[in-house]
């Protein structure tokens, strides 16, 4: 039997046990994460917690809406059975009855069934690299391309430095990117701002690229999670020329390899990013984002 329940009413420890037993490392569903970046989310959950499925939701006119929160990537249906359609159909049946709009991005162990009212409006793409091999082996799954960017930004001259200072990571990509990127990127820094005042999540750390004069080229925010590694990369037009970008991540791979971890990449539906990723060895996997809709799109415009 599935119930929904509101924030204040879910035993937190029992569903993180079950988020952390699906059998990936995604921290996104983890109560935690949900708490920093949609506060007050509710959920559907299956007897002794074996499914669940988060409910982020604002209300406008009224009415509530589940939606896709920011740095958020995959949401849908955890535990035990998620790729049976029929029970991911029930959660979704469900999941209408809490509201008459739902926009999200499922995980890509979900089995979306035919149902009508329900469309998949897009493939989107996850990359990740697992980070158990060495540092030697990791660098063999490298590009021709990726390789030479990191000799290009080593013979520049720059070099890394680690920091402790995330809000200046946050503030270059919010001044650095433009329409129509800088919305997208706006949310995903009010969403790591969020993250960085959750004490109860795990380390980051941060790490900037400097020119040969000491000016600041590139930087990178590593959020560091049980079995995940989530960076934020910013570049300057000079930190672009010389491929500082690839200098950091190939740092961040170096520094964290032989561990039972996973760096992931978020994906992007930027081409130029999916091949930079596919470079360092990262492998693709893609999860549908769905909508659900009960009522008339125009009562929800605003």
């Amino acid at each position: 039997m599935l119930q929904v329940l509101q924030n204040h009413e879910i035993d937190k420890t029992l569903w993180d046990n079950t988020i952390r037993a699906s059998g990936h490392n995604r921290p996104y569903a983890l109560s935690s994460y949900l708490d920093a970046v949609s506060p007050g989310w509710a959920a559907i959950i299956a007897a002794d917690y074996t499914q669940v499925m988060p409910l982020p939701y604002h209300t406008k006119f009224g009415m509530r809406y589940v939606y896709q929160p920011a740095l958020c990537q995959q949401m849908g249906v955890y535990g035990t059975e998620t790729e049976n359609s029929a029970q991911v159909a029930a959660f979704l049946e469900q999941a209408a009855r809490f509201s008459p709009l739902i926009e999200i991005a499922v995980n890509s162990e979900n089995r979306i069934p035919g149902k009508k009212g329900l469309t998949i409006l897009r493939m989107q793409v996850n990359q990740s690299l697992s980070l158990q091999a060495t540092y030697k082996d990791l660098q063999k799954k490298y590009s021709v391309s990726n390789k030479k960017n990191v000799i290009k930004a080593a013979r520049s001259g720059s070099y890394i430095e680690q920091t402790h200072d995330a809000s200046e990571v946050i503030a270059q990509i919010e001044h650095i990117y433009q329409p129509p990127e800088k919305r997208s990127r706006a949310r995903a820094c009010i969403a790591a701002r969020a993250l960085l005042d959750q004490r109860s999540l795990p380390a980051y750390s941060t790490y900037m690229a400097y020119n040969r004069t000491k000016k600041n080229i590139a930087g990178l925010l590593l959020f560091q999670f049980d079995h995940c590694l989530i960076p934020m990369t910013f570049s300057t037009v000079e930190g672009r020329k010389c491929a500082a970008v690839f200098a950091l991540l190939d740092h961040i791979i170096e520094k964290y390899a032989q561990r039972d971890t996973t760096l992931n990449f978020l994906g992007s539906a930027v081409p130029g990013i999916q091949y930079r990723n596919a470079g360092f060895g990262a492998v693709s996997e893609q999860y549908p984002f769905i909508s659900m809709r009960r009522l008339p799109v125009t009562l929800f415009k605003a």
